[in-house]
């Protein structure tokens, strides 16, 4: 991260969440790490979908998002029936990684919504190891996003998911090790990136391994609630370095296409 000299300097990434930014003076810093932390059906992939959309149209940026839970398509399908109009960006689906290379010449520099998934990574991960049997899951994500970033093609980086990365990668051999170093590997990259954790619903952690937000530079805690016959989602600031946040509780709505950040004074 460049040195500044005064708070007005860090850019900002928008969430698109209505009345969020100003509880982030802004938006998310650029160039931070963000974990979104938080129970299944919590919109965490939905959220970070919103922003990376956001940010392609509004700044001609490039977005890269590697899912680890989902197919590309399944993802996809998912934001069309949200409302999202795909055809407003470049949707780049790279399925074959040992080819990235070749599709990389192909790709546009602007507004490219890029996005690779466990059905391409696992064949990816299967070829390498029959060459070098220590390389795994990480050095194919590390990869992916080396060559992207090198050829201005990745601005901010979405990892679906955190919890299932340690399941793959078998994250247990010295886990705090390995969090550490693919952390400080993403930093030297100076992108923005947003890591989606799932935790259980009786987890009072904000990671499987209890350091994620220690090693975060910002995390967003998502929540569900049942009242009644209705469930309430929830969106708070748990901690956002750079940035002077209002760590209340919002409750998180999407209604007609657009996520709002409502405080029970609004409802």
């Amino acid at each position: 991260m460049k040195l500044i000299s005064q708070k007005q300097d860090i850019l900002r990434v928008s969430t698109n969440i209505e009345n969020f930014d100003s509880a982030l003076e802004g938006g998310l810093p650029e160039n931070s790490i963000i974990l979104l932390s938080g129970t299944s059906g919590t919109m965490k992939s939905s959220i970070s979908f919103n922003i990376a959309y956001t940010e392609i149209l509004n700044n001609n940026s490039n977005a890269v998002y590697i899912t680890l839970e989902q197919n590309a398509h399944s993802l996809l399908n998912q934001m069309v029936t949200m409302n999202y109009d795909l055809s407003k960006v470049n949707i780049v689906r790279i399925a074959e990684i040992n080819k990235l290379d070749e599709n990389i010449k192909r790709i546009e520099q602007k507004r490219n919504f890029i996005m690779t998934d466990i059905v391409a990574l696992r064949k990816e991960v299967e070829n390498l190891k029959k060459i070098n049997p220590d390389q795994d899951w990480i050095y194919v994500i590390k990869n992916i996003i080396k060559k992207l970033k090198e050829n201005n093609l990745c601005d901010l980086l979405i990892l679906d998911s955190l919890s299932a990365l340690y399941v793959l990668s078998q994250f247990k051999d010295n886990p705090r090790v390995k969090l550490f170093e693919f952390f400080e590997f993403l930093r030297e990259y100076e992108l923005t990136a947003l890591i989606i954790s799932e935790i259980p619903s009786d987890s009072t952690a904000l990671g499987e391994f209890g350091i994620e937000d220690y090693l975060s530079d910002g995390v967003l805690l998502l929540n569900k609630k049942r009242e009644g016959l209705t469930v309430r989602r929830e969106i708070s600031i748990v901690k956002m370095r750079w940035t002077n946040a209002n760590m209340d509780i919002f409750i998180l709505d999407f209604e007609k296409g657009r996520f709002r950040a409502l405080t029970k004074l609004m409802d």
